[in-house]
């Protein structure tokens, strides 16, 4: 590519073969990088589900499968994580996930949105599932400690920003295990895809 002349009054963006911005030079020197997600959700590849689940007893249960399908074809970001326990107030439950359990049922399946509303968006090749049976949790990656109510609530965050990734034929559980029997989840993953 030729060298391009620029004045010093001139900002400069630098954007990818799509024409999607991907930085800025402001006139002042200083760089604007667009944000991870935002970028993700310009090229069409952010997606959502959000759903409600119970964790029936005070022992851990198996809440949520999310499954990126061998022969997707798709690298899978994990972008965050939210879960809400809808409970009374002072009631917890904490919440832990896994990588590659092993999997006797997937359970109810759930429906996925992509995050680039007004159509474009390929459909997402990623499953979510309820309520899965796992005999193997697997290993566990994270943890995390909700206070429930309706007021006065805590919610279970993770912000990944694309830190976690999944190939083709990988699997993440979210368990929860409450302080007493039927502790109602509020749950949102958002993820990418490539």
């Amino acid at each position: 590519m030729a060298d391009v002349s620029l004045n010093e009054s001139d900002e400069v963006t630098i954007a990818d073969a799509a024409g999607v911005n991907k930085l800025t030079v402001m006139l002042d020197g200083s760089i604007v990088n667009l944000p991870h997600i935002a970028y993700m959700n310009q090229t069409l590849k952010m997606y959502q589900s959000a759903f409600e689940v119970n964790s029936a007893t005070s022992s851990e249960n198996s809440l949520i499968l999310f499954r990126n399908p061998a022969g997707s074809g798709k690298t899978v970001s994990i972008e965050a994580i939210y879960a809400l326990l809808t409970n009374t107030v002072g009631s917890q439950i904490i919440y832990r996930w896994y990588s590659q359990p092993t999997v006797t049922s997937v359970g109810t399946s759930q429906a996925k949105t992509s995050m680039y509303f007004g159509g474009g968006a390929p459909a997402s090749s990623i499953n979510i599932y309820t309520l899965p049976t796992i005999s193997a949790n697997g290993t566990r990656v994270g943890s995390g400690l909700a206070i429930g109510g309706t007021s006065g609530g805590q919610v279970y965050h993770r912000e990944y920003n694309g830190t976690v990734i999944l190939a083709p034929g990988q699997d993440i559980l979210l368990t929860g295990q409450g302080d007493g029997t039927n502790r109602n989840s509020c749950v949102t993953f958002h993820w990418s895809e490539v």
